[in-house]
């Protein structure tokens, strides 16, 4: 009985594990192309779901999701022409948005706090060439029912000042 336990909570281990991608590796998808990008999260077991190439004032993407026994993490790779590049996770887990967090204001100190178009709570860490935000929404399904979804998005610091930074309000 206490080997089929140990099994049982190894497999969840590694299930749950292989999805935890680390600051450091978001970091480095940011700065890869998406060739890069799509054979290093398979690699991780991450699923190509769908993309669209990038176009006239538009940004192509690609996503990808992982599944977990009670959470379905989603990767948003976003590309253009020019060569911006965003990554965004979006995750169910509190529990890894903490541990992101955790990371961040470790490293980078106290983060700015504003609130993103639908209500959301937005940390923004800026690095020297990287700026980090990590969201906590609250959201409806359609059938109404509501959960928390966080998100950690990165940008180059240009690309957030110039194209992102004024869809934040201050709290």
């Amino acid at each position: 009985m206490k080997k089929i336990a140990l099994l049982c909570a190894l497999v969840m281990y590694v299930a749950l594990s292989a999805q935890n991608l680390t600051m450091n590796e978001l970091y480095n998808l940011r700065q890869q192309s998406l060739s890069q990008v799509d054979s290093y999260l398979k690699k991780k077991g991450w699923s190509f779901v769908k993309g669209a190439e990038p176009g006239y004032n538009k940004m192509g993407s690609a996503f990808y999701e992982y599944h977990t026994y009670d959470d379905v993490p989603t990767i948003s790779y976003l590309y253009s022409r020019a060569g911006v590049r965003r990554v965004m996770l979006r995750m169910k887990s509190e529990e890894l948005y903490d541990e992101y967090l955790t990371e961040l204001t470790t490293q980078s100190g106290r983060p700015e706090a504003k609130k993103d178009a639908l209500g959301g709570l937005v940390k923004i860490f800026k690095g020297k060439t990287t700026t980090f935000c990590l969201t906590e929404a609250n959201v409806s399904s359609s059938s109404g029912a509501k959960s928390m979804l966080y998100f950690v998005t990165l940008y180059a610091n240009r690309d957030f000042e110039t194209q992102v930074r004024h869809k934040f309000t201050d709290l």
